[in-house]
């Protein structure tokens, strides 16, 4: 004979302890994105100001040298031009790729509360049939 005294008694427990896990990872990434972001914003514009400073050190150092708009002084500033375009863009990809992993934490943290709702829902049904099939043994002494 099966006990009824604990019926319900952990009911959603399993799901309130998955959301709570959720909403942890979820605002944990949020604070993630939202450092990453001043980070990013902070080495673009250091970036910016040294590319600045040594493009200027970089043009006096032509004309110091009598090479003032030359070919050479010319090649120097489009491969510094170059350099400075791709370490921008390294800086933006990182950006993006810590929005990218933050993105996928929520998803994978969303789909482990999904599923733990699920599992849930399914052991709470399980226990409805237990306790349907434990009453049915009784039926015959109810009575119409």
């Amino acid at each position: 004979m099966a006990s009824f005294a604990n019926l319900g008694l952990s009911a959603g427990r399993g799901e309130r302890s998955a959301r709570t896990q959720r909403d942890a990872t979820v605002a944990q990434n949020a604070y993630s994105r939202f450092l990453s972001k001043q980070r990013g914003q902070r080495e673009l514009q250091s970036l910016g100001e040294q590319t600045n400073k040594d493009l200027g050190a970089l043009s006096a150092a032509y004309s110091q040298r009598g090479l003032r708009n030359s070919g050479l002084q010319q090649q120097g500033r489009n491969e510094f031009a170059t350099q400075a375009f791709r370490s921008e863009q390294d800086i933006r990809r990182q950006g993006q790729q810590e929005f990218d992993l933050a993105n996928m934490s929520d998803a994978q943290a969303q789909a482990a509360y999904e599923a733990a709702v699920q599992e849930a829902e399914i052991a709470k049904a399980s226990g409805i049939a237990d306790l349907a099939a434990e009453l049915m043994k009784y039926y015959p002494f109810m009575g119409s």
